[in-house]
């Protein structure tokens, strides 16, 4: 998980959709973070580096009997 303004900094200046106007932005991630919170089963720091996001993930998601398979 990360904040609105942390998100916001990711995407604007680019060609995005939602990266053409702040304050529309902010509503959306208003409007969705509760849903996205409330549908999550887990939630990380998304302002970590990406390893360690991605670590934290496959720890939760071992923790659970997921299996991995080499590409």
């Amino acid at each position: 998980k990360a904040g609105q303004d942390v998100l916001w900094e990711r995407v604007h200046g680019t060609d995005r959709p939602l990266a053409a106007d702040e304050a529309v932005f902010a509503r959306r991630y208003r409007r969705r973070e509760p849903l996205y919170d409330g549908l999550a089963d887990l939630g990380v720091d998304a302002t970590r580096p990406l390893d360690a996001v991605v670590d934290e993930g496959a720890r939760w998601w071992a923790d659970r009997g997921g299996a991995f398979r080499a590409p």
